[in-house]
């Protein structure tokens, strides 16, 4: 029995450790701790870097369960550490710049008496970006109160609004959270998904992202399928960028050109807002091709096919009616004259 109840504890043990993780409080540069409020599990442990020198963390209560004291540190860089076993709220203080209970120089260490589960994730991305060009988001995981669960120990899979966007391979968290990267292609507001491979239902969403249009890589001409000899007709040209976005900054100068000699086609013309209608007229039968391509760089190009086919002559309903009379009046006439009438 005392060697079961000794295994199991080991196994306790292992497990408790399996989660543990490590907090860092940057002390300085300047007066402070931070951040100045740090949550953690038992079994977890709170690193002070120093960053600046002449400071100390020192624990406010000497009697507590959980007592620490750096000492003043004289070199920066150095590094400090305490491993808390207790649950309880642990205020410190620098002791060359405050004291007990103080307000310049303090902080405070909240140690939970269980690790709590993830049931959630924070995503934060930034506001806006360019299509196609990469940027950095975080992943936090958190639990009902929103504090960060430092010891989640699961895989995060990553998933977008936007379905042409790279993401990143699911990938762990460290102290439960973990920075990555992304690059979004498609515009408009486009959003970011982390949810666990295991339980779904811990999940977060990134607040909306902005992507715009990158550069101008072609342009997207839309014309009739057909057209008549002679007959005006509109069509449109875009700006687009590599992802076939509208690349709304175009200020370049169009020049256009078509397969039909006898066209009348637009002088050069300038877009707005990446986009513009204009009148063509095409006279040749058979299938023509409009074409528009920037004055600058002729790589900035696109077409449009157009059939042009002559109309098929129609009659009225009046010379439809006297058609079909005469064609009467001939048969009549014929079956008279077979019959010597």
């Amino acid at each position: 029995m005392r060697r079961a109840i000794c295994i199991t504890g080991l196994f306790a043990f292992l497990a408790g450790s399996a989660t543990a993780a490590t907090q860092t409080v940057n002390v300085g540069p300047g007066i402070s701790f931070s951040p100045p409020s740090t949550t953690v599990n038992i079994g977890d442990t709170v690193t002070w870097n120093f960053v600046s020198a002449f400071h100390s963390t020192t624990s406010d209560s000497i009697s507590g369960p959980e007592t620490w004291d750096s000492g003043v540190v004289v070199s920066a860089g150095t590094m400090f550490s305490h491993t808390f076993t207790n649950s309880g709220t642990y205020p410190y203080y620098c002791s060359v710049h405050s004291f007990p209970g103080g307000t310049t120089m303090n902080g405070v260490v909240i140690v939970r008496a269980t690790a709590t589960a993830a049931t959630h994730f924070a995503v934060s991305a930034p506001i806006s970006a360019t299509a196609n060009s990469p940027f950095t988001f975080s992943v936090t995981a958190l639990d009902g109160g929103n504090a960060t669960v430092t010891g989640y120990s699961g895989t995060v899979h990553f998933t977008s609004t936007d379905v042409i966007a790279t993401l990143p391979v699911n990938s762990t968290l460290i102290n439960g959270a973990g920075a990555f990267t992304a690059a979004l292609r498609t515009a408009g507001n486009q959003t970011l998904t982390a949810t666990d491979t295991v339980s779904s239902t811990v999940t977060g969403t990134s607040n909306p992202v902005a992507v715009s249009a990158g550069v101008p890589t072609h342009f997207a001409v839309s014309a009739p399928a057909t057209a008549s000899p002679g007959s005006a007709f509109s069509f449109t040209v875009t700006a687009q960028d590599a992802f076939n976005n509208t690349a709304s900054s175009y200020a370049g100068t169009v020049h256009f050109s078509t397969t039909d000699p006898g066209a009348t086609v637009p002088a050069n013309a300038t877009l707005t807002a990446g986009a513009g209608t204009f009148p063509a007229t095409l006279r040749t039968s058979g299938t023509q091709t409009l074409t528009a391509a920037d004055t600058v760089s002729s790589a900035i190009a696109g077409s449009a096919s157009v059939s042009v086919t002559a109309a098929i002559p129609t009659l009225s309903s009046r010379a439809l009616l006297a058609l079909a009379a005469f064609i009467a009046a001939v048969a009549i006439a014929a079956i008279r004259g077979s019959r010597g009438v």
